[in-house]
């Protein structure tokens, strides 16, 4: 989830070409690596490459009207998750993206279990219902194709801590009491991470992979017209609104990146840490961590004594502990009939694109879609994938469409070893809004 250079984003396939000594005709040609993701030799096989894990789900409630999601793999296995899910205690509807590091446990762990937490999190208060099985709380949207499924089973042990866990958190839930919106998804999404500590302090070998890898994530939860973001760490989300002064739409960024560029972030680490000057290095926590707040990566969190018993080893500098929290910046938005779809995306995408750019093209599929009324939303237009096209797609220079489709085919063409040096994880899943009238 690294974000790539400016000079080797624009060099990226030329720098492929000089790796694998060869140039960028035989790089096009060059036929798939063992243990890489499904490879294209022409646009049309990488068509199917990237409509592999897309879906377009039909919703017609809380003024949601569709959702589209897209996702295109560089890590092998994929680190990237999401979700979406009714959370039907609560009665509204989650959307999360999550861009894992480090490995695909924390990812695929907080996939599984955030719609749980949330949904009991903000169920009424007054009863302990039974934590299994899960569909008493949410259903999830999506069909499994386009789920990203963890590379080996899931164990007995792993779903036997998950059942403890949550049903400690379920009793504790009925025990807090009414609580504001706000607070109730901030409770949830702490206690999340928490469990993953206490599971793998218990000394469960799964659950040490899970805090040893991390993840980053931004939530929208929609009831009715009312619409919270929650943000951990660097994935984004954007608003489309419709201009009120011409044509097209707005872009509205929704959530902060927690990383460098923030102020805000890098004053909270330094006045909790003060006089540590490492705490950010080489535009880095600790000089090693890109996002200032995540899931997971407890090495960054634990008393130093706990860090190195369960990993042999610490970061640089690591003296006042802890330096890493995935607590949520959240806020609240209320939706007016102007407000047309939104964006959630992992940071492969921005990386590409601006959120200008991002909302034109939504945009388009938005007035396609409006024209449509409710005919079935058609998979072959899917938004999600559409972005994530031209996402490769803008690192060619060259204006003609055929020479950005072949750029694009032989991204996805390198080796599983080689191509993260040049593009990262994207998943990407565009929420399309009804206007209230309808």
């Amino acid at each position: 989830m690294a974000r790539l250079g400016s000079w080797v984003r624009k060099n990226r396939i030329a720098l492929a070409a000089a790796s694998l000594g060869m140039t960028g005709s035989a790089l096009f040609l060059q036929g798939r690596a063992a243990g890489s993701s499904p490879v294209a030799a022409t646009w049309k096989e990488a068509l199917t490459v990237f409509r592999q894990y897309q879906s377009a789900t039909m919703v017609n409630r809380s003024r949601i009207h569709s959702f589209h999601v897209g996702h295109v793999a560089s890590n092998s296995p994929a680190e990237d998750r999401h979700v979406q899910a009714h959370l039907k205690p609560c009665d509204s509807y989650l959307f999360s993206i999550i861009d894992g590091h480090s490995g695909w446990e924390c990812a695929q762990r907080l996939q599984e279990r955030l719609p749980f937490y949330l949904s009991c999190a903000l169920s009424p208060r007054g009863k302990v219902m039974d934590v299994l099985p899960v569909e008493n709380w949410f259903n999830r949207l999506t069909d499994s194709k386009s789920l990203l499924a963890p590379p080996v089973a899931e164990s007995d042990s792993t779903q036997n801590r998950f059942s403890a866990s949550a049903s400690q958190f379920n009793e504790s839930v009925v025990k807090s009491g009414e609580m504001s919106t706000v607070n109730a998804i901030k409770m949830a999404v702490q206690s999340v991470d928490e469990d993953f500590s206490n599971e793998a302090l218990g000394g469960d070998k799964d659950a040490v992979r899970v805090v040893a890898s991390g993840a980053v994530a931004a939530s929208a939860l929609v009831h009715g017209n009312e619409l919270y973001l929650a943000n951990t760490g660097d994935c984004r989300i954007v608003l489309g609104t419709k201009n009120a002064s011409g044509p097209g739409y707005v872009a509205t960024p929704l959530t902060t990146d927690h990383t460098v560029d923030n102020t805000l972030e890098v004053a909270r680490l330094r006045d909790g840490h003060p006089g540590e000057r490492g705490v950010i290095a080489y535009g880095r926590l600790l000089g090693s961590l890109q996002p200032l707040r995540a899931f997971g990566d407890f090495v960054y969190k634990w008393p130093y004594d706990v860090v190195r018993r369960m990993f042999g080893t610490s970061p640089p500098n690591y003296l006042t502990p802890p330096y890493l929290t995935c607590e949520p910046e959240i806020r609240k938005h209320k939706l007016t009939n102007d407000d047309s779809f939104m964006i959630l995306a992992t940071d492969g995408l921005w990386d590409d694109l601006s959120p200008s750019e991002v909302v034109d093209i939504v945009g388009r599929h938005y007035n396609v879609l409006r024209q449509q009324a409710k005919r079935p939303v058609d998979m072959e237009e899917n938004a999600a994938t559409d972005l994530i096209i031209r996402a490769l797609q803008s690192t060619c220079r060259e204006p003609d469409t055929l020479k950005q489709q072949e750029y694009a085919a032989a991204l996805l063409k390198l080796p599983a070893q080689v191509r993260r040096r040049y593009y990262d994880d994207i998943t990407v899943v565009v929420v399309f809004f009804e206007n209230e009238s309808k």
